[in-house]
């Protein structure tokens, strides 16, 4: 396999790695990411999405980490649990993991996405690190009520080095102005405005840190 951050290719045994530690990134308020799970009751927090024929700017939330002390490796499955209500019956949860350095540049770490109405669990097959949806007919999203979401993330490898943070930013749309869009590379977007609330308490991204072998 090929980690990405130090670029060396390693040899292992299985997968995912048998000693993986999942650990949990909790989103907080004002764009936080920890740990530690939030205190107390807080306000979620909202963004709203025009549709396309609206305004094509593409309106996100973004939470991020402090500054690493050590280098982390992530390697695997990577899934977002996330409590969120919507005033429409239907967006599409679209999730960026991205690996910030000093300076403010964004490497892309990974990618995930889900139509909310496509949201059920197959419990049987799911596991923490991997929900799986069934595929059946879309149930509608029942409006501005929370809905808990299971969003997977396509599995990687990659160390982000100390010093750096970890981002992770929620929206709902690609950006059809990018150079991809003008490519016809994206997903085709939601075509209603929608306005997004993102809870908090439960709400955390699920990622499977690697500890660093000995010399």
């Amino acid at each position: 396999m090929f980690v990405n951050g130090v670029n060396k290719w390693r040899f292992e045994y299985e997968w995912p790695l048998k000693r993986t530690q999942y650990i949990r990134l909790y989103l907080h308020p004002k764009g936080g990411l920890s740990t530690n799970p939030p205190r107390g009751e807080v306000e979620p927090d909202i963004f709203t999405q025009p549709a396309p024929y609206l305004d094509p700017t593409v309106y996100c939330l973004t939470y991020a980490t402090q500054p690493l002390q050590e280098d982390v490796e992530l390697t695997g499955y990577m899934a977002l649990y996330l409590r969120a209500a919507i005033d429409k019956e239907e967006t599409n949860w679209m999730v960026d993991l991205l690996d910030v350095a000093p300076d403010g540049r964004r490497t892309l770490i990974t990618q995930g996405s889900l139509a909310a109405e496509h949201r059920e669990l197959d419990e049987t097959a799911s596991r923490p690190y991997l929900p799986i949806h069934p595929r059946k007919d879309p149930v509608p999203v029942p409006l501005n009520e929370i809905v808990e979401y299971a969003i997977a993330l396509m599995p990687t490898s990659r160390v982000v080095k100390a010093g750096h943070a970890i981002e992770l930013v929620i929206r709902n749309q690609d950006d059809l102005l990018s150079r991809l869009g003008s490519w016809g590379v994206y997903h085709l977007p939601h075509m209603e405005t929608v306005t997004h609330r993102i809870y908090f308490g439960s709400s955390y991204i699920l990622l499977p840190y690697i500890p660093a072998e000995a010399e």
